[in-house]
């Protein structure tokens, strides 16, 4: 069987009535049965890559925090007093970038209001459910899930984004850095390394 969404995207974006669009007889509470268990297997899926992607987005924090903690202390330690104006514009840059990449970050991670597939809302829930056949219900429960995995998708998209956006933006922190030292080592004065008298 395709891709339930699949399925399920072409019957909403052909105005279908959802027991029409499948190929089978949907009449029978088995088949929309089987179709409530796909779905349902796809939310499972798109919560698994959700918390995915926020693991990705932890460890991509976490390694910035760290290249900007060593360098940063490499570079106060060593070359601030020394280093001149190449070395502030590059700790600058640097810290700039840092910031950047942890609001990409606190963006994808900051929490959202996730709509389950069944409300928690009893006088909906009566609404909607009880006193209806087991097809329409069966229907209904298929319709909410297929609303709760487009959300969670969209939400997965715009983490996914954010993780490519982060990418990128670490390596232009590591070029930053790693031609900042050099230069600001090149703009030490070179004293003689002999003593004198």
């Amino acid at each position: 069987m395709r891709s339930i969404y699949w399925v399920l995207s072409w019957v909403q974006a052909s105005h279908l009535p959802f027991e029409h669009s499948f190929g089978v007889n949907m009449d029978t509470p088995i088949d929309k049965r089987i179709v409530l268990d796909e779905l349902r297997r796809l939310l499972d899926r798109l919560y698994e890559a959700s918390n995915t992607l926020d693991t990705k987005l932890h460890q991509l924090l976490g390694l910035t925090s760290l290249i900007v903690a060593i360098s940063g202390t490499l570079q106060l330690s060593s070359l601030r007093q020394i280093g001149g104006w190449l070395f502030w514009i590059s700790l600058i840059i640097a810290l700039a970038l840092y910031v950047w990449i942890f609001l990409v970050a606190f963006r994808a991670l900051r929490p959202r209001i996730k709509e389950f597939p069944i409300t928690r809302n009893w006088e909906v829930l009566e609404e909607l459910y009880f006193g209806e056949s087991e097809s329409d219900i069966l229907i209904q429960l298929a319709s909410d899930y297929q609303i709760a995995a487009d959300e969670l998708r969209q939400i997965n998209s715009e983490k996914s984004d954010a993780i490519r956006r982060l990418m990128k933006l670490i390596f232009v922190l590591v070029v930053v850095i790693l031609i900042a030292m050099p230069i600001s080592l090149a703009a030490m004065p070179f004293t003689s390394p002999m003593p004198t008298p």
